[in-house]
């Protein structure tokens, strides 16, 4: 938590969503402008099904930049 109370007091807003629940990675990405995507730690097909869920829930949510991190 002192990680998230850090990035807050920086001005950044962390949320959390379940790459296997599209809804929630919407109501995460709900009115940010860039959004930072720390990979799954699933692997092969289910990794691609994931990250393709969360991009999107970025598009549906207007997302303007999307970076990813693995």
């Amino acid at each position: 938590m002192d990680k998230v109370r850090d990035l807050h007091e920086r001005g950044v807003r962390v949320r959390q969503g379940d790459f296997d629940d599209s809804g929630s990675l919407l109501h995460a990405f709900e009115d940010a402008s860039q959004v930072l995507m720390i990979s799954s730690h699933s692997l092969g097909e289910a990794a691609v099904r994931q990250h393709q869920t969360a991009i999107d829930a970025a598009k549906k949510a207007g997302v303007r930049r999307l970076l990813y991190t693995s």
